[in-house]
């Protein structure tokens, strides 16, 4: 469609499209001049009067103007509204940016991925004595990769058993020692009777009255045993942490 300035009766040719419906307002890139723009169809009303009114012999002559044949494209050096330009050129900086934030986002997926595996492997190395400990099968995969875990003979002792009958019940006392420099968690002690065989004939187990044992200390223990079974010959103690 065909534009006239209002003030300098410039004339110009863009698509509709870029009025939309409703129309809006455009600025002559000749003289400066800004004004309201009705959509296609108001336009296409006014210059249908226009037309029989006007003189084009005028246009012709002025300097100011440019002469307009529907039938002939827009020459390459008349001007276009500003407001054209700017519909035009939005686009493909949108789609700049949108190609360039995915690749950003490409990119910080990846170092995150390597920042996860970096923090895995780093707590496999550095905490490979407590999952050995906690997980004793893993003590052997440890030393494929050579990685041998400390060999730690005793944490926790239980010495000065004594057994002693009183009755029908036979009564067990001693004492739990912690034999290193740190503190070690207590949960039960289970106590095994045994015959000959070394078969267990009777088992119960015993809640140790505080969860933890200081480091280098000690805790006495007394337990009851009642009605012993008669093969019963050896005493078993198994403590739980």
């Amino acid at each position: 469609m065909i534009l006239n300035c209002p003030s300098c009766s410039a004339k110009f040719m863009v698509s509709s499209e870029a009025l939309g419906d409703h129309g809006r307002d455009v600025r002559c890139s000749k003289c400066g001049h800004i004004w309201f723009q009705p959509p296609d169809r108001d336009s296409l009303d006014d210059l249908s009067i226009g037309l029989d009114d006007h003189d084009y012999s005028k246009d012709a002559s002025s300097d100011n103007d440019i002469s307009f044949n529907p039938y002939v494209e827009r020459p390459e050096a008349e001007p276009t509204p500003e407001i054209l330009k700017s519909k035009t050129e939005t686009p493909q900086k949108k789609k700049t940016v949108m190609v360039a934030s995915l690749r950003q986002k490409k990119i910080a997926g990846v170092m995150v991925a390597l920042a996860i595996a970096s923090v895995v492997f780093y707590g496999i190395v550095a905490a490979y004595k407590p999952i050995g400990k906690a997980i004793p099968f893993m003590g052997a995969a440890y030393e494929k990769i050579g990685w041998p875990l400390p060999k730690i003979k005793s944490q926790i002792a239980f010495e000065r058993l004594k057994l002693s009958r009183e009755g029908n019940k036979i009564k067990g006392t001693g004492l739990i020692v912690n034999l290193t420099s740190e503190d070690q968690s207590l949960n039960h002690i289970t106590v095994d009777l045994m015959d000959l065989s070394d078969k267990v004939v009777k088992s119960f187990d015993i809640k140790m009255t505080s969860a933890t044992l200081k480091a280098e200390s000690s805790e006495a223990v007394e337990f009851f045993v009642d009605e012993p079974p008669k093969d019963a010959v050896s005493v078993r103690i198994k403590l739980f942490q």
